[in-house]
């Protein structure tokens, strides 16, 4: 049988504004069983929630939820710290019911464990893992001379100091700012990559920023360093005690490995490539509109014999129909990049990949491979599993990021805004757009009639 346990009203609901503190009055249903079978959202003001505005999709920006937020709880966690038992809730969130449209946010009470059931100290809002925007809830325990430090989750943006019946909001990475004043200057542009309160370290990558092509550019293979910050909590917030450089094993900071993997099986299938070639493995349109098509050299120069040719754009009454006035381009795989140019293959000539029938008379793609130079070269901005609306400062998911919008003021994204391909590395491709902003984005596609999800 399951008793209804009414929780204090001295209550503190932490939503991550700043962070805001105000009194709220919390139900949960307590059972035989160690999970709570409600939570509730009753009391959070939306539109001061910082957690919640940085989640939502921009298309929402400057609305908050009309309907009710119900809240379902979909784990908790228990841990015993000295003679303090705390429990962490997580509760799923969706307005009108609960298979209703889910926030990009999740509920997390946090409560100590007393006689008479939990007490809940503080709820806070906990939005997706920047890197991916992945829902991770890996919470994270320390006692740390009688407070008790909490992580929710690796890349979070807070950690929480629990002390008696209060909780505070400690930034969790304020501290990466002292270990980059340590680092040599072209090693101080990569992320911080977790921070672990039980072990009480920061990691932070270590890369050099490139996006200029014409100077030596960093490369998608480069081997994956770190800084390791030894991190005390004093006076209320985490400071540095020591640092130490350390190469990162396979099986250390696992999401940045994965796409660390996935670099490397594009360079084991790229098998042999002429001297000093970068692999890639993009998608890839000409952009040439010169009517003889775009030459196709031996090498990467403007004196190389051509080779073939890609075929120019075309339009005509059945393209017009099916995909518009714009005229449709070739497509092809790019394999390399070096001093400027892009090695390609598989080159496909205007609309073959969507069905239509290319004209007899028309120019023929050549067959092999060769180079065309890169400011000929276009594509489109495929999914590569990163968040839109940010290009990073080298071809790596642990490096710096930049944010860049459109014309409209809507973040970049799938959308088909346009810019100029300059140069690749792996799945990254260097891109430009209009206004000169300028990195490093993770998968291009060559698609013209659909988005590259």
């Amino acid at each position: 049988m399951i008793n209804a346990a009414r929780i204090p009203d001295t209550l503190a609901l932490a939503i991550l504004a700043g962070v805001a503190l105000s009194p709220v009055t919390s139900t949960f249903a307590q059972g035989a069983g160690p999970s709570p079978e409600r939570c509730t959202a009753d009391g959070i003001d939306w539109a001061k929630s910082a957690v919640y505005a940085r989640a939502r999709h921009f298309s929402d920006a400057g609305r908050e939820p009309r309907a009710p937020v119900i809240c379902t709880v979909t784990r908790v966690v228990e841990a015993k710290l000295g003679q303090t038992l705390l429990r962490l809730t997580e509760g799923r969130l969706n307005m009108e019911k609960a298979d209703g449209v889910q926030l990009p946010v999740r509920l997390i009470d946090v409560a100590r464990m007393e006689a008479d059931g939990p007490r809940s100290l503080a709820r806070l809002l906990l939005d997706g893992d920047p890197v991916n925007r992945a829902e991770i809830f890996e919470p994270q325990f320390n006692n740390a001379d009688g407070t008790i430090l909490v992580r929710l989750a690796p890349r979070h943006d807070w950690i929480f100091a629990v002390t008696g019946n209060t909780v505070t909001a400690v930034p969790a990475f304020d501290w990466q700012e002292q270990v980059r004043a340590t680092l040599p200057a072209d090693q101080r542009h990569g992320r911080v990559l977790s921070i672990d309160v039980e072990r009480m370290e920061g990691r932070l990558a270590l890369r050099r920023s490139g996006t200029n092509p014409a100077e030596p550019l960093p490369s998608a293979f480069e081997d994956s360093r770190m800084a390791v910050a030894k991190l005390a909590f004093r006076n209320g917030k985490l400071e540095v005690d020591s640092t130490t450089i350390a190469a990162r094993k396979p099986d250390d900071e696992l999401l940045f490995a994965e796409f660390a993997d996935s670099e490397e099986d594009i360079r084991k299938k790229a098998g042999k490539l002429p001297p000093r070639v970068e692999p890639c493995a993009l998608g890839g349109w000409s952009n040439d509109t010169d009517r003889k098509g775009l030459n196709v050299r031996a090498a990467p120069n403007a004196a190389a014999p051509v080779l073939g040719i890609v075929p120019p754009p075309r339009r005509d009454r059945q393209t017009e129909n099916e995909f518009g006035p714009d005229p449709i381009k070739a497509e092809f795989t790019v394999l390399g990049f070096r001093d400027g140019w892009f090695l390609i293959g598989e080159i496909t000539a205007p609309g073959v990949a969507y069905g239509v029938a290319y004209p007899r008379k028309a120019p023929k793609p050549y067959k092999g491979q060769g180079w065309v130079h890169a400011r000929l070269v276009g594509g489109a901005l495929a999914n590569g599993g990163l968040p839109t609306g940010q290009l990073h400062v080298s071809p790596h998911a642990d490096s710096a990021t930049l944010e860049v919008r459109d014309e409209d003021g809507n973040p970049i994204g799938l959308d088909g805004t346009p810019f100029t391909l300059l140069a690749c590395s792996g799945r990254w491709g260097l891109v430009e757009f209009k206004g000169g902003k300028r990195g490093w984005w993770r998968s291009i596609c060559s698609n013209q009639v659909t988005n590259c999800s």
